[in-house]
């Protein structure tokens, strides 16, 4: 199990104010960075703050060195290729990549993109821009009432519209309650009827032991901020697949020549994709981050999580006019508890709620529809309701848990309320 001195490694957690120390419950957004990530990204501006592959000098070279070591060390951890990495700015730069590609892989009888309700936007908005230019036919598989993938809709789709299907992008764990979806079940049925596959592995990754190699996906996007490192992501890309990728953006570091007569000669692999001079340091801090979660261990992390979430649910489960959204069973949903009050205030706000917990008890916690917009409206919630999210990761509590319990409990008895309403029986 995870050794609660680890939290000795996070610098922010050190912190105080008003003599109470904070409770970061929103790492389903971003995680905080221990000491190990920090001390990797100083070194580079420190020590060797420099350009890689351009300069042939003494810090060129250590940053060539130390760059090409990291994309070796999150290929190990990912399961992926060394040269089947793309570095860019976040996960939803990495969807949307595939996405500005998809005509590439696109026919006349291929043009059908399958995704589900509770996608985030990052994997929902691309597609509606290009269903509306007539690139694709966008189709949008309805999850259950629980939140959980509805595997036989699925099944019953793709036998009936398989052959027409060009890819299948889908989240892993969810980012409205972290229900896993049967990632693996999903591609071995794409894949029968020849559909490529895209998992969205933001809120997977850091979280769940992940092997890209064994899954069989063609692309798997995730955030490394979203993993104890800094701000960035990936784009893990099949290797065959890496040259029909479309660029979304050209110039230094991905032409290997041109001339006037507008030849223009691009780099092979990963470098065709990499626009202009990279943070060297988020990549290097991105290595430290997977060498962190590596010695943890990831499996560590999730039982770690299912206690928390199991914890967290049996409290708020206690605070009358508290409702829960997903599976209540840390089985099959752990790492995120996102509940609701019953009663929606006269004049206070779920959000406003979530500022009160921050103002009083330093509980960081996440509030709105967390870019699942979809998934809500399709449900039928009314546009008052705007759930509370609570997100755990290795460096939680259970001390981490009352004290987000004490301060929902004391939100839901000081606010004005309004008679219940019933949220669609939820």
């Amino acid at each position: 199990m995870i050794n609660e001195n680890l939290m000795n490694s996070f610098p922010a957690l050190k912190r105080s104010r008003a003599g109470k120390r904070p409770v970061y419950l929103d790492n389903a957004c971003m995680t905080l960075r221990p000491i190990q990530v920090i001390r990797a990204m100083e070194e580079y501006y420190t020590q060797f703050p420099a350009c890689a592959s351009r300069s042939t000098h003494w810090f060129a070279g250590e940053v060539n060195e130390r760059v090409e070591e990291s994309y070796k060390q999150i290929a190990k951890f990912t399961g992926a290729k060394e040269n089947e990495l793309v570095f860019l700015k976040n996960a939803t730069e990495a969807l949307n990549l595939v996405a500005n590609s998809i005509q590439k892989f696109t026919s006349e009888t291929r043009k059908i993109v399958v995704i589900t309700d509770k996608e985030h936007s990052s994997n929902t908005i691309p597609w509606y821009k290009l269903e509306a230019k007539g690139i694709i036919k966008l189709v949008i598989l309805e999850t259950k009432r629980d939140g959980t993938f509805d595997f036989e809709k699925f099944v019953d789709f793709m036998k009936n519209y398989g052959d027409k299907v060009i890819l299948v992008s889908t989240v892993w764990v969810s980012n409205l309650d972290s229900v896993k979806f049967p990632i693996e079940e999903i591609i071995e049925i794409a894949k029968k009827y020849g559909a490529l596959t895209m998992i969205d592995a933001a809120q997977a990754l850091p979280h769940i032991p992940v092997n890209f190699e064994n899954l069989g996906a063609d692309f798997m996007a995730f955030s490394t901020h979203k993993m104890v490192g800094p701000a960035g992501g990936f784009l893990i890309v099949k290797e065959e697949l890496m040259e029909q990728l479309e660029q979304l953006s050209t110039g230094g570091g991905t032409v290997e020549d041109f001339n006037t007569k507008r030849n223009i000669q691009f780099f092979k692999g990963r470098a065709r994709l990499e626009a202009g001079l990279q943070d060297y340091a988020a990549i290097i801090g991105s290595a430290a981050a997977a060498n962190f979660l590596k010695e943890v261990g990831l499996k560590n992390i999730e039982e770690h999580e299912k206690e928390l979430t199991a914890y967290a649910l049996e409290l708020l489960g206690k605070i009358e006019d508290i409702g829960i959204l997903g599976p209540k069973d840390p089985e099959k949903a752990s790492g995120i508890v996102t509940f609701y009050i019953k009663k929606p205030a006269v004049s206070v706000e779920e959000r406003d709620v979530g500022e009160a917990m921050s103002d009083k008890y330093n509980v960081m916690v996440r509030t709105g529809r967390f870019c699942v917009y979809n998934w809500f409206n399709a449900k039928g919630f009314p546009t008052f309701f705007t759930p509370i999210r609570a997100s755990f990761y290795l460096y939680n509590t259970k001390e981490d848990v009352e004290v987000l319990a004490e301060a929902v409990k004391e939100a839901v008895d000081k606010v004005k309320w309004m008679p219940t309403v019933d949220v669609n029986g939820w």
